[in-house]
């Protein structure tokens, strides 16, 4: 998002009455909202505090100036709807950039994630060669964590599947006897 389009800080905000307004396309929103009457008192020969918000707080120049000159309501908001607009290509433009560069980011992501299936099967080869060959511990070939959520879940529950299924039933057994015990002390006739 462009600076110029950002929420202004809390306590700039331009008061329209009762509302409070924080960004540029809220105010145009307003502008286009409010009578000409409305208008007028924000808007005058002698005052524009539409414009000194803009300039002061929101720190837009052209814009301020654009309406400064305007002499309605109506070119006030055709000033504001040029100069978004003018803001949103100048986003759009620099997203386009942004997204080319992307795309090359993706092409490399997708390279290393080729070279990493490649280390994959190199270790389950390895690892079929020495249980193959009568060897009764194959070791783990440890390898970069997965960066996404559902290769890091898969990762975690092939390698301590085991580790958790033997947590489990350590407490049960730990909880069934200490039940007993418990049973025992407490259910004991006087």
């Amino acid at each position: 998002m462009h600076r110029y389009l950002e929420n202004v800080h809390e306590g700039k905000e331009f008061h329209l009455g009762h509302k409070k307004i924080r960004n540029l396309n809220e105010m145009l929103f307003e502008l286009k909202d409010m009578s000409d009457e409305q208008y007028e008192h924000y808007v005058s020969e002698k005052h524009n505090y539409i414009s000194d918000w803009i300039l002061h707080v929101v720190k837009y120049k052209a814009l301020a100036d654009s309406l400064r000159v305007a002499g309605s309501r109506k070119q006030s908001i055709d000033a504001m709807q040029v100069m978004i607009k003018s803001l949103n290509a100048e986003i759009h433009s620099e997203n386009q950039t942004h997204y080319t560069e992307k795309k090359e980011e993706i092409d490399i992501s997708k390279i290393q994630e080729q070279k990493q299936t490649e280390l994959v099967t190199n270790e389950k080869t390895i690892k079929e060669a020495l249980y193959d060959a009568g060897k009764n511990h194959v070791p783990q070939v440890r390898h970069h964590p997965p960066t996404g959520h559902k290769e890091r879940r898969e990762f975690l529950w092939t390698h301590f599947s085991w580790d958790i299924a033997k947590e489990f039933m350590y407490g049960m057994s730990i909880g069934i006897l200490a039940g007993m015990v418990l049973s025992k002390i407490f259910l004991m006739p006087v």
